[in-house]
């Protein structure tokens, strides 16, 4: 069993412009521009039977954010677990649910991601990646989808992603990209 316990500082910053209609016109904008600086800490369990692995975490647990002008904020807390199964050579598979605390929280998350790894001798290792996740009991359209691919060899890791996202105003899906270059220093 392994315990992960890791603190975090929150650097915050609200922007809020206030106006109102008098009937005949607007009122001049009133521009609030506000930082702010926080904690949280997050704590996970990890356990190991065989190949399978099971995990619990919690995130944002008694987190604060302050503020000078404005109220201060407490973001949400967030609980997952799951149980995940992987054997040398083949697939692995994880299945988990996530649910964010508290009251106006949303719906039930669950995911589901699979990884395929292969390692060449004296080429280094390929992996490619997929997930699905979607809300129980949510709307229809609150599916959302992963890939990736990676490839290690001795201290290098290039790594691809794309995840779709659903934009805030628009209301619509669309795919997000990334991509990075990491070098292992150990």
């Amino acid at each position: 069993m392994a315990l992960g316990i890791s603190t975090k500082l929150f650097w915050a910053r609200l922007t809020q412009q206030d106006q109102a209609w008098t009937g005949s016109g607007y009122t001049r904008a009133v521009l609030l521009d506000e930082n702010g600086v926080g904690y949280g800490i997050d704590a996970g369990l990890l356990w190991k039977v065989r190949q399978a692995r099971l995990f619990a975490n919690v995130q944002n647990a008694l987190a604060s954010v302050y503020f000078d002008e404005v109220p201060d904020d407490r973001p949400k807390a967030r609980a997952s677990g799951g149980i995940g199964w992987t054997d040398e050579g083949l697939p692995s598979f994880s299945v988990g649910a996530e649910k964010y605390l508290f009251s106006g929280s949303p719906w039930l998350r669950w995911m589901a991601a699979g990884e395929f790894k292969r390692t060449i001798e004296g080429h280094g290792a390929l992996s490619l990646r997929a997930g699905y996740a979607a809300y129980y009991k949510g709307p229809s359209d609150g599916a959302s989808w992963s890939w990736g691919v990676g490839y290690v060899f001795r201290r290098l890791l290039v790594d691809a992603a794309a995840v779709n996202v659903r934009d805030g105003i628009a209301g619509k899906w669309r795919p997000t990209y990334t991509a990075s270059l990491g070098i292992h220093l150990n």
